[in-house]
């Protein structure tokens, strides 16, 4: 019998619906670490070639946390979003088809 250490992990499903642009940009940006601001997150984003609102950024970033691929964490007038488990699964999978 074999022993050891067992971790189990808890993933939610990849998404059955493909990603936007918009969105696969704020994972892509998210990659590159943690952001203070939204004002940051959005500086970051680049969807064909040209800045996206910051009302898109915050629509998308809602997606992305109903699929659990980004978390989101106010404190005060500043917001903390940073890239999840599920997101960097998506990335990394992402990259290697």
């Amino acid at each position: 019998m074999a022993s050891g250490v067992m971790e189990i992990l808890e993933l939610t499903p990849l998404p059955v619906e493909p990603i936007s642009d918009t969105e696969r940009g704020i994972l892509e940006g998210l990659a590159k670490g943690e952001v203070e601001s939204l004002k940051e997150l959005v500086q970051r984003v680049k969807a064909d070639r040209r800045k996206v609102p910051r009302s898109n950024v915050v629509y998308h970033l809602e997606a992305l946390k109903r699929k659990d691929m980004v978390s989101i964490a106010a404190e005060g007038k500043k917001v903390k979003v940073g890239l999840r488990k599920m997101g960097k699964l998506f990335l990394e999978t992402e990259r290697k088809t």
